[in-house]
């Protein structure tokens, strides 16, 4: 478990970057899909209008396909839930949360000094790469094995 100081820490510096950027990001996609909806639902809206309105016509003349204009209409008012219902989804897409912190990775820092004269003081090349082997293999967390 990760100390509750680092990961505040990493929510409040690091998370707040990205999830700015994210919903920026969101944002701009948001803005092009609403502009896309609304311009195509207009154009459907027109053409389902018009389709009612010359339905009606042929039913004064017609009262046979008196059922059909009922039928367009509902289609018409179908086309206008789906419609609110995409735009609502829309605005959910802006929210960015903030995810959990999870523990990635771990690191060994040692002294340049120390380093240099490990490696100095080993006279061959197979002395320095078993140290190295070895150092790294101390280092190595038991979950990544």
């Amino acid at each position: 478990m990760i100390p509750r100081p680092a990961a505040d820490h990493v929510k409040c510096t690091f998370q707040m970057e990205l999830r700015g950027r994210c919903q920026e990001e969101r944002r701009r996609f948001v803005d092009i899909c609403r502009e896309y909806l609304n311009r195509s639902f207009k154009a459907r809206q027109a053409a389902a209008q018009s389709r009612v309105m010359d339905l009606r016509r042929r039913e004064i003349s017609q009262p046979e396909v008196a059922i059909v204009p009922r039928r367009a209409e509902n289609e018409l008012t179908d086309l206008e839930r789906t419609w609110r219902e995409r735009l609502a989804s829309l605005d959910r897409l802006t929210l960015v949360k903030h995810g959990p912190v999870r523990h990635v990775a771990s690191a060994l820092v040692l002294p340049v000094a120390e380093v240099v004269v490990t490696w100095a003081n080993s006279s061959s090349t197979s002395i320095r790469n078993r140290g190295v082997r070895k150092n790294w293999q101390r280092s190595k967390s038991p979950l990544m094995t």
